[in-house]
């Protein structure tokens, strides 16, 4: 009975979970998108590298000991905001802000954005 309980709970979670989604959709593209001529100049910063040996070497000894979780990556904390760092325009009668990052090395980045205060 249990294991019927757990299938039907699985279908029924598969039919309802095609109406849902992720985020919330309001179309259009971004500024410029559809331009391939259109180069704007912004800031660029350069992350310190990584040394790719040197972490696979210390996931090799994480990996013997399976209670301890995988490596996702490694956090470089900046402090990086929108009146010390990146370059400002105004395109199409809005203000756009850009900051481009550089890191060697990387395989993968991701970032975590602190609370934005809008002008």
């Amino acid at each position: 009975m249990y294991n019927c309980k757990n299938l039907f709970l699985v279908l029924v979670g598969a039919i309802f979970s095609t109406a849902i989604f992720a985020q919330i959709s309001h179309g259009g593209a971004p500024i410029n998108w559809e331009d391939a001529t259109y180069q704007p100049e912004f800031e660029i910063k350069n992350m310190p590298g990584v040394d790719l040996a040197t972490l696979a070497a210390e996931d090799a000894v994480t990996d013997q000991y399976k209670e301890a979780p995988w490596r996702f990556g490694v956090e470089q904390e900046v402090a990086f905001n929108l009146e010390n760092s990146g370059t400002w325009s105004f395109e199409e009668g809005v203000h756009v802000w850009r900051l481009g990052f550089n890191c060697p090395d990387a395989l993968n980045i991701s970032f975590l954005l602190s609370l934005a205060h809008l002008l």
